[in-house]
């Protein structure tokens, strides 16, 4: 598991107890964290890997086929970013400019194929 904080203000401590939005990359994930989301919160899950349901009513589920939107843009690296780009577009809490120049900035150069895309 990994825990991401999103904010325009310094993170005072890296502990999230009650997210408002989880992205789950897979069904352990999704088991995690579903009870912890605040209500009201939001649930992005990969239905490749979640093939369930949501247990709570309190809270919004989003299911993206991020693995078959990955490999229609030819990589099964892509999945992350088709998630975050679900997330981004139910709450968003980041502006895509911001992802785009990070993927820029970030990307190591043997991935640069990536690039387009991740963007895309």
């Amino acid at each position: 598991h990994c825990t991401v904080i999103v904010g325009d203000e310094p993170i005072g401590a890296p502990l999230v107890r009650n997210p408002q939005c989880v992205i789950a990359m897979n069904l352990p994930s999704a088991d995690k964290y579903e009870p912890l989301l605040k209500p009201g919160g939001l649930l992005v899950y990969d239905d490749t890997l979640v093939r369930r349901a949501l247990v709570r009513d309190d809270i919004r589920g989003i299911a993206v086929p991020a693995h078959d939107i990955a490999m229609r843009h030819g990589s099964q690296r892509l999945v992350n970013v088709a998630m975050l780009g679900a997330l981004l577009a139910a709450r968003p809490v980041v502006e895509l400019a911001a992802i785009e120049s990070a993927l820029r900035v970030h990307l190591p150069a043997r991935h640069a194929a990536l690039l387009e895309p991740n963007i895309a």
